[in-house]
């Protein structure tokens, strides 16, 4: 407009400025970015510095929702800017950054695989990020000491939200039998499923050679297993035994080529009921099977105990007891004979079924002081009590 006082021209400013940062994920944005207003109008197009500073001029005064858009970023809008004539107005934009998040949403691993098979593999990988784009996916197979046997590697490529299923094969003819695990990674996620590759089924026979039986309840009975393995590779193999088709005792065995290797469980019976009882072993395939009989056992009681004769010191001491077995089997106990809390003789007497014996037991009384002793006859169930008498030599 012309200004009549000093006779020039001067040019009013009708435009406002946006300047501000641009950051994505807390980190500076320095490629292009397109600013946009609500209706999709290009206001203009910035290129931040390494700091994410930027500056827009020439913007029409109003009220604005401003877009900005690039790659790098997802878009992200700061509403109701405001920009006046001939003011620059400050605007920063806080975006999430767009990336690939490749993730193993599923891994089908089977439980076991008999060696010389082919292990087939199934994963399913998502792209969770918020782009699309390409990912190294790596499958591995890999011992129990975590060293890998062997690997593949793929290269995928997703949209935002898609998935894909990898099918993969390992032949299993050159490993070793025994536990691996399977290992995808996707991104920075890896998975892992376990998986048995077991030997060739048969091959195998457990046979029981021997139990000890009857025995008392309480008692231990021995079983003796003979494990032959015909096969041409070395084996570990568990044999386990199993009383009324529950496993008490399991062992783990390596048997070589062609050969034979026994093993002896010791079964506890202290929790069972007198009766036959089916012990089973298993080992691979092969099972056998045999009894095991518990019996009841017996009760000794002291019937009558003779009084002990007064006995010159130095002298040996004697006492004649009635010992009954009460029970219905046969049976062994230890008569012993106690006087001031010391077993001073013992004697192993064996009775039948309600059959009583007469037993005579001695003992030195050496180290005994003159006078008057309480003695205790006992046996595993019952016990009696007598006194005897040492004098001095002489009398």
């Amino acid at each position: 407009m012309l200004d009549n006082r000093i006779g020039q021209f001067t040019i009013r400013n009708e435009t406002g400025s946006v300047s501000g940062t641009i950051t994505a994920d807390d980190e500076p944005v320095t490629t292009e970015v397109t600013l946009s207003d609500a209706r999709g109008h290009v206001l203009g197009t910035v290129i931040p510095d390494s700091s994410g500073a930027f500056s827009l001029d020439g913007l029409s005064p109003g009220s604005y929702d401003i877009t900005a858009t690039g790659a790098g970023f997802e878009s992200t809008t700061v509403p109701g800017v405001e920009i006046t004539a001939g003011e620059t107005t400050t605007v920063d934009f806080d975006a999430v950054a767009t990336r690939v998040a490749f993730v193993v949403s599923d891994l089908d691993v089977p439980d076991s695989v008999l060696l010389g098979e082919s292990l087939d593999i199934s994963t399913t990988i998502t792209n969770q990020g918020t782009t699309s784009g390409t990912d190294e996916v790596s499958v591995e197979l890999l011992q129990a000491d975590g060293d890998v046997k062997t690997s593949r590697t793929n290269d995928v490529s997703l949209d935002r939200g898609e998935s894909t299923v990898l099918e993969e094969r390992f032949d299993t003819d050159e490993l070793d039998h025994g536990e691996y695990s399977v290992r995808v990674t996707a991104g920075e996620t890896p998975r892992a499923e376990f998986v048995t590759l077991v030997p060739e089924q048969g091959g195998i026979e457990a046979t029981i050679t021997g139990v000890d039986s009857p025995v008392a309840v309480g008692a231990i009975s021995r079983v003796t297993v003979r494990v032959n393995y015909t096969r041409s590779t070395t084996v570990t193999q568990y044999v386990d035994l199993s009383l009324g088709g529950v496993v008490v005792d399991s062992r783990t065995m390596t048997i070589g080529p062609a050969s034979s290797t026994t093993v002896v469980f010791s079964l506890g019976t202290s929790m069972l009921e007198p009766g036959d009882h089916e012990i089973q072993v298993r080992a691979g395939e092969s099972t056998d099977i045999a009894r095991l009989q518990l019996i009841s056992v017996p009760t000794f009681e002291i019937d009558d105990v003779e009084p002990i004769q007064t006995v010159t010191q130095g002298q040996s001491a004697r006492v004649t007891i009635n010992v009954r077995n009460t029970s219905d089997i046969k049976g062994r106990q230890t008569v012993s004979v106690i006087i001031n809390g010391r077993t001073v003789a013992a004697r192993s007497v064996t009775a039948g079924p309600s059959e009583s014996r007469r037993v005579t037991i001695a003992w030195p009384t050496q180290g005994l002081s003159l006078g008057t002793y309480d003695v205790t006859i006992t046996t595993d169930d019952d016990s009696a009590t007598s006194t005897m008498t040492v004098r001095r030599p002489g009398r």
